[in-house]
Parts: C-alpha cells; structure tokens; sequence
C-alpha cells in the first residue's frame, strides 16, 4: 500500500512571521546543536503538532515533566540486567553506568538498551551517543524526508512488485517472481493455469520487511519439502500458500543460489549485502558502508532479527571485519567462526565486490531523486543481483555491525541540508507541483533511463 505522505507533513507559513515562528519552533525543540539534534528538532516538531488540542499538549508536557523519573527507573532495570558484565569487561562500576545513563535519556533522549548495543561505556565513547540513530527513528527521520525529496520514489520501494518491474524494465539484474497469492487463490502467474513451479521456491510478502514470514521449499522432482522438514505435493503446497496468503499478497520466486566461493558462509539461506548509497549535495552516488548479512541454520533469511550475523566489509577489498550476532545476555555478541561450517569470517573476500558496489550505484543514480537508500544485494555466481531497495537504511543493518554512527557520515548533514533547503526556500507551488509530476512519470518508467553500463 502505498504510504499516506500527509502523515509525514510539517506545514508552515511563507509569511516573515511565520517562517521566524517555524525556526523558532525547531530551535527549542532541538536536543542540541549537532546536525542529528537539529534533525531529531524536526521530529519533535511532528510529534508536538500531532497533539491536535491543549489537552493532548498539556498530556505530552507532563510526559516531559516525568522523563528525569523515568530515566532512573529504566536505567536501574538496565543496569540490573546488563551491569555486572559491562562491570567486568569494561571496567566501567555499576554507579557509573546509572549516571551516564540517566544524563543520556534525559539530554539526549537515548535509551539505555542503546548505550549497551553500541558499548558507549568505552573510552571517549559516550560523545559518540547522540550521533547514532534508535529503533524508533529511521523511519519517522527518512519518511520526513522522502514527503519533501521523492515520495513516489519511496512508495516504489516498498512496493516489491512494481519495484520489481521497474528494475526488470531497466536492465538491472534481480529475482523474478513467478506468481503470487492473495486472498488464498492466485492474483497472477506466468505459468499455466493450476501450475506450480517445478523447483525450489521461496516466498516473501508484498509489505513486510526484516524477513518477517518469508518461506522456502526444496523440490525433489516429485513434491517439496518446507523448512519443517515435511514434504508436501503440488496440492498440499498449493493449500499452504493459499493460508499464508489470507492476511497478505505473497510472492512467490525461483529460490536464488549463492555464489560457490560463499558456501562456507552461506551453507543455507541466500546472504545478501546491504550497501548504503546516498546522493550527496553535488548530486552525485557514493557508496557509504556496507554489511554482510550472514544466515545461520534452517532461517529461511539472513536477517539478524532472525538469528542471522552481520559483519562489515571493507569497500576498497570486498573482505568481511568482525562479525556479530544478537545475544540476549549481551545485545550483540562477536562471533570470529561460522556456527555452522566452521569458517572464519574476519578476512572473508567475497566475490563479484565491484559489481556489487557498482550496481548499487547505478540503480540509486537511475531513481533521479531519492536521497539514501539501502540496496540488499545478493552475489550469485553470474554476478551481483539487487533483491530489494529500502526506503530507510534502519540502525541494525548498519550501525550495528559497523559500530559507525549514521551521524557520523555524510547521510545526516545531507538529509538535514535537504530538510531545511525545503522548509526554508521552498519553490513556488507551480514548481512544486511540476516536480511532483515530473516524479511521477519517472517511477511510472516514461521517460525511461537508461543505466550506464
């Protein structure tokens, strides 16, 4: 579905009084002065204008009147749970980490599960807080700006199918889907009416994201067997994905196989890189970080929500940094060797890393206007293929595994520049209006552009 933008409107008046009142407004709802605290300035705005009377504004006031409180009792329940460890890898005592807790909740608005995902109980490292994005976040941050930079761009994204078709229509390399499912019947097919694919599949919704209800099957020249294990024949299957298919469209593609160098890494599941690209304020595409999405076990995805690790790689080389894993006693939890095969995965090359940077690049340049965005790539052993395109990079996929605040790269200082250069000189609505439209034909592929090669 695609997003209601008016949700995301930060309206203001072009009279002098009303452009002063609108800066003003930012100014005192901004947690600093850092390029991050004026963009979180933005989003309290949003949050405070979305109290529609004084009663839900003095409600939100008092909330506000409450938070030093609230700080020592989440921090308590923080230090209780992850205190003693931090105490003894760290050197940091368990007073310490309350107080620097407390002051981060109450001035900068971190929460204490933050403080220990990203260790900024190190040395010089509780500076860093601020600049790093929360859970919350990313997609309020980048959904403001996409209402103002290129809201067709985004709602093509999140769209798989037409984004899908819009990468087929240009040349770039990516998955295809053979059919799908909605409402428990099929929606559309390429193949023969009642036909299921004569291979392995795997399926994923139209709208969810991190891997959520996503399925494979394994064919064996007779029927399929899920990830439960279970073999089921055409029939059989063509229940199931009917029942998954009652709350949500699902997509149903040839499962794709990972290059032959990445078998040690990726026995199971496809694993894809998350290349973020992001178009600077002279317009041109430049690669910021990327991450190894690295799948474990019987997962059906490589996503760290659901067990999967994730380690940087270095962009001049293509070789994995240290990777992690989600643990529960630990937030995050280093892991040096595959606990599946075995494989060391510090120093890891991986194959095809050039293209793999190079298509992210070409397909960001091909949107024309959205801002950042976070390719999911996956290497086959033809080459790279783009899986999707999302429309906020998230914290997880980036900040984790690379421990780089997105405050401390470009992303921010340009996604706030953009924000402002539409708050403060807007274009005449005619303008305006013309680039909406202009927009519009562009996701719709007319005129269609043409990747450089």
């Amino acid at each position: 579905m695609p997003i209601d933008w008016t949700e995301y409107d930060l309206p203001r008046s072009d009279s002098t009084w009303g452009r002063l009142a609108f800066r003003l407004e930012h100014l005192l709802l901004s947690p600093g002065t850092s390029d991050m605290g004026r963009l979180r300035g933005y989003l309290r705005m949003k949050e405070w204008r979305a109290c529609s009377s004084a009663r839900e504004r003095l409600f939100t006031l008092k909330v506000a009147a409450k938070l030093p409180a609230r700080a020592v009792r989440e921090s308590r329940q923080a230090v209780a749970r992850y205190g003693d460890a931090v105490a003894r890898e760290a050197g940091v005592s368990r007073r310490r980490q309350l107080l620097q807790l407390w002051w981060l909740r109450v001035r900068h608005g971190v929460h204490p599960i933050n403080y220990y995902a990203f260790r900024l109980y190190g040395p010089g490292q509780l500076r860093r807080a601020p600049s790093f994005l929360q859970d919350y976040e990313p997609t309020k941050m980048f959904r403001l700006l996409h209402r103002y930079t290129a809201p067709e761009e985004a709602d093509l994204l999140l769209d798989k199918v037409r984004f899908e078709q819009w990468l087929v229509d240009h040349g770039f390399p990516t998955t295809r889907t053979i059919m799908s499912f909605a409402g428990g019947t099929v929606a559309r097919s390429s193949l023969p009416e009642g036909e299921l694919p004569r291979h392995d599949i795997f399926a994923k919704p139209n709208d969810f994201l991190q891997g959520f209800h996503t399925h494979r099957w394994t064919y064996d020249g007779q029927g399929w067997t899920g990830m439960d294990g279970r073999r089921r024949d055409a029939q059989a299957l063509r229940a199931e994905l009917g029942a998954l298919s009652s709350m949500r469209e699902l997509l149903i593609q040839e499962r794709l196989r990972n290059h032959p160098a990445l078998a040690a890494l990726a026995p199971g599941a496809l694993s894809t890189v998350r290349v973020l690209t992001l178009r600077g304020e002279d317009g041109v595409v430049r690669v910021v970080l990327a991450v190894c999405k690295i799948p474990v076990g019987s997962a059906p995805t490589d996503h760290m929500r659901l067990g999967g690790l994730a380690a940087p790689v270095d962009l001049a080389t293509g070789r994995l940094g240290p990777a992690i894993g989600k643990s529960e006693t630990a937030i995050v939890q280093p892991c040096e060797r595959h606990p599946d095969t075995g494989a060391v995965l510090e120093g890891f090359e991986l194959p095809h890393w050039e293209g793999v940077m190079r298509l992210a690049v070409r397909v960001h340049e091909a949107l024309e206007r959205i801002v950042c965005v976070g390719w999911d790539i996956a290497i086959l052993e033809d080459g790279p293929v783009v899986i999707e395109g999302n429309d906020n990079p998230g914290h997880t996929s980036s900040q984790l595994p690379t421990g780089i605040a997105l405050g401390e790269t470009p992303v921010i200082p340009t996604m706030l520049s953009r924000l402002r250069a539409s708050f403060d000189a807007p274009p005449p609505n005619g303008r305006r209006t013309a680039a909406r439209d202009a927009d519009r034909e562009l996701v719709r592929g007319a005129p269609a552009v043409t990747p450089r090669s």
